[in-house]
């Protein structure tokens, strides 16, 4: 059986496999939310890590102005992603109880 840990680094691992250009812009560390911003084609993926959760935004890069940085951005988007992952979280141990019916 795969992991959701082994799951989500074969998921990564391909979205490296599918363009070389990917490549990582800023890495910050908001305990206990990891952020990853990359650039790939023609795009700014912002990516909130918790746990074995994760939510990714993707913005064109022609959306923001010259003087919007993704980081800003993140920062910005924190204070949602932040409850949102213990919805998720909830959610998935919900899903995960056997059904009695």
């Amino acid at each position: 059986m795969i992991t959701l840990a082994q799951s989500k680094a074969n998921h990564d691992e391909f979205l490296l496999s599918q363009n070389k250009s990917m490549r990582v812009i800023q890495e910050i560390n908001r305990p206990p939310v990891k952020i990853t911003i990359f650039e790939w084609n023609q795009k700014y993926m912002i990516k909130f890590e918790k746990g074995v959760l994760e939510q990714t935004y993707k913005i064109d890069l022609w959306d923001l102005s010259p003087d919007t940085h993704p980081e800003s951005i993140a920062q910005k988007l924190l204070d949602q992603v932040t409850p949102r992952f213990d919805e998720m979280m909830s959610d998935l141990e919900k899903a995960l109880q056997p059904h009695h019916g």
